[in-house]
């Protein structure tokens, strides 16, 4: 059989028993979830490849079966439009900018050069020609004639800058839609413009699209309007609902038209656009703001909150892809080790296997941007909203009750459970609040708290709670709180700290306090708060969003730009330790059972640790005795997955992968390699769904273990 050609990169590291102080993060893996997040576009290139935008760039080479972040040299994530060049090439438009890819987009470049406004929102290639012409928030639209090296400014006949939508015909005329000013059309390749003032529309065009017969679709805030006559005249042949925009217009074919209307889901036009029928079973979440089909005539629809959703039959069903672009704000353990994520717009999710499978826990939630959880010892689940609300759940979140509210903007940033079993709110403009009838009543406690922003709750060994305070981003008035009563009162402990917002308290059991700060890197205590110094060596990202700690007492900090950092207990210097945490930002961190970790992102779910927080010195004490092959993770997989082994001596070592035939499909490893751990990344895209057995052999040992592929 022949060995299926596989992307394998393996990543050795060798730990000396002389050598190691710190126990590191070998790298990240992705979780499968939650799925979600918001898409703004999507694109099928010519290779097959799927692209979508979001908050970044997401790839998929399964037909939507499995996606992942491509985001390198991709410095603004706003993304916002990707479209095809003539030539191959892939351009998106972003909040930042241009960029380009010469690489089926796995890579990105800048194109800004001329581009005197970066809010792009439209972007359309001329298909016989190749020029480009991007359209702006302000600006009208640019040009270029030389693959995005060059822009200018093109915009005679516009009587508005806003642009909002962008296509080109076959024979090369271009229409560009606008937000107040209703539909404009170049014949010179975007040199001039005049206004289609024949369309009654409300002046907000949301996409444009056109068939082979050269028919012009026009989705707009009041529906969907079409000319048959080059834009000469109009027919209104779909009328939405009050506020209800068409997002998304897409020709299957010159009859079979799709159009995704915001927040009420997808219609279907079987005779170019005079008849439509709603088009949604299976469609969960109904803000569809882009439609794309690809080569295979699978049909893909992004959302807002809901990710993406995949049909292979004509749009009469949808299912849901693995498509994560969720924005994590908390993370929380259950007693029996599940995890929970609280995120933004798509409300608690629920994992009972570390981050494989996710389940949504929304039942009963009518603010679902979820920035704080507490889990009780008595296994209820406490969550608290951007919108002020708190919520109580005693069945493991599978539906919830209001049981506080406070009006907008006054946000619950962080609820805890203080020593004596009291609950604490910390808000964002109104303080401390506090019950001690788990949830049934509320009452402030801010005695002492001038600083009312509160962010944070850390309570320590000694019975000490700690509240880091300030706006987001302040450069000064952030500080500490301390209490020794368990939230009755408070007095400010800021002594040495700088002054911007304190984001995040952990404590160490040996009593020592670290907050971290946005603008001014980590600082700590050994005086139980009284004085505060700088801890900052080799931190070059200052703005922290989160600290977490293990119980080897290693301090973990997320940055807003960098990823996340270490610092080894009893070291004075920290280490990035971001391999594979491909994401604009870090916004939370948790410790989890067997001391790995994970990092909740803005725009990339939730992400686990490789290794151990402690994988170093477990390794270390076993080092000279352990042949050992770890469970691949995640299991089940689609289809990346890490393979960990040890090794104890220098010897030729062998990994393979079997089907259940007993067939070898691949070999990831064959060849001398160091003592210490290894880790191998495995790429089964091109194996069909199935279990299958790994081995790890040498001359004298072998062990096997198994893993399920779901595709």
């Amino acid at each position: 059989m022949r060995t299926t050609n596989l992307i394998v990169t393996i990543l050795a590291q060798l730990f000396l028993l002389n050598s190691l102080s710190f126990s590191q993060i070998a790298d990240w893996a992705q979780t499968n979830g939650p799925a979600g997040g918001d898409v703004t576009t999507i694109v099928a290139t010519p290779n097959g490849t799927l692209l979508a935008g979001g908050l970044g760039i997401f790839r998929s080479t399964d037909h939507g079966g499995s996606w992942i972040p491509s985001n390198n040299g991709l410095t603004y994530f706003e993304v916002q439009k990707i479209i095809n060049h003539p030539s191959g090439e892939i351009f998106a438009a972003s909040l930042g900018g241009i960029f380009l890819s010469t690489d089926d987009g796995q890579h990105w470049t800048i194109k800004n050069t001329g581009l005197t406004q970066t809010y792009v929102y439209a972007l359309a290639a001329n298909p016989n020609t190749g020029t480009i012409l991007a359209g702006t928030s302000g600006g009208g639209v640019f040009r270029s004639v030389d693959n995005a090296e060059h822009w200018v400014s093109t915009s005679d006949g516009l009587t508005t800058g806003w642009i909002s939508a962008l296509t080109y015909s076959e024979n090369g005329e271009v229409y560009a839609g606008t937000q107040g000013a209703g539909i404009f059309h170049s014949t010179d390749d975007g040199l001039h413009w005049s206004q289609l003032d024949s369309i009654d529309t409300d002046g907000f065009v949301q996409s444009v699209a056109l068939n082979s017969r050269s028919e012009i679709f026009v989705g707009a805030n009041s529906g969907v309007y079409r000319s048959t006559d080059n834009g000469i005249s109009w027919q209104h042949v779909k009328t939405n609902s009050v506020n209800s925009e068409t997002r998304a217009l897409t020709v299957v074919s010159d009859d079979n038209i799709l159009a995704g209307v915001l927040f009420e889901g997808i219609f279907r036009s079987t005779d170019a656009g005079t008849m439509w029928t709603e088009t949604d079973s299976g469609l969960t979440y109904n803000g569809i703001t882009s439609i794309a089909v690809d080569s295979m005539k699978f049909i893909y629809a992004g959302t807002l909150r809901g990710g993406i959703f995949r049909s292979s039959n004509n749009s009469l069903a949808w299912e849901q892809t693995r498509f994560v672009n969720t924005n994590v704000n908390i993370l929380a353990f259950g007693l029996d080790g599940d995890l929970f994520a609280g995120t933004s717009y798509n409300g608690v999710f629920h994992s009972t296997d570390n981050g494989v499978t996710w389940s949504q826990l929304i039942s009963g939630l009518s603010d679902v941007y979820i920035l704080s959880l507490l889990v009780e010892p008595n296994s209820n689940i406490f969550a608290g909203t951007f919108g002020g609300d708190i919520y109580k759940s005693t069945n493991n979140g599978a539906s919830w009750n209001l049981v506080f509210t406070l009006s907008f903007p006054t946000f619950v940033n962080a609820i805890a459970l203080t020593q004596n079993g009291s609950i604490l709110a910390a808000t964002r403009g109104l303080g401390i609040f506090c019950s001690t009838n788990d949830g049934s009543s509320w009452v402030t406690h801010n005695t002492g708290l001038t600083d009312t922003v509160v962010n944070c709750i850390c309570k320590t060994g000694s019975g000490a709670i700690f509240v880091g305070t300030g706006e987001k981003y302040s450069i000064s008035g952030g500080s500490v709180f301390r209490s020794t009563n368990g939230g009755t009162s408070w007095t400010e402990t800021h002594t040495g700290l700088p002054g911007p917002t304190v984001s995040s308290i952990v404590s160490k059991s040996n009593g020592d306090i670290f907050a971290a700060t946005m603008g001014a890197g980590v600082y700590y205590s050994t005086n139980d708060g009284e004085s505060w110094d700088s801890a900052n060596t080799d931190l070059f990202d200052r703005y922290i969003l989160s600290l977490a700690i293990d119980s080897a007492g290693n301090i973990f900090a997320a940055s807003e730009g960098h990823g996340v950092f270490a610092l080894s207990n009893g070291d004075n210097k920290w280490v990035q330790q971001s391999t594979g945490l491909n994401v604009q930002q870090t916004n939370t961190l948790l410790v989890g059972s067997g001391s790995y970790l994970y990092a909740g992102t803005l725009g990339g779910g939730v992400f686990r640790s490789a290794n151990p927080t402690m994988a170093v010195k477990t390794i270390n004490t076993n080092i000279a005795n352990s042949f050992n092959l770890e469970q691949n993770y995640p299991n089940p997989f689609n289809p990346l997955t890490k393979i960990n082994y040890q090794i104890p001596t220098n010897s030729a070592v062998r990994l393979t992968i079997f089907n259940l035939l007993g067939e070898r499909v691949a070999t990831l490893v064959n060849e001398k390699q160091k003592s210490g751990l290894h880790t191998v990344n495995f790429d089964a895209s091109q194996l069909p769904s199935g279990i299958y057995f790994y081995r790890l052999s040498n001359a004298n040992l072998s062990q096997t273990k198994k893993m399920l592929l779901i595709k």
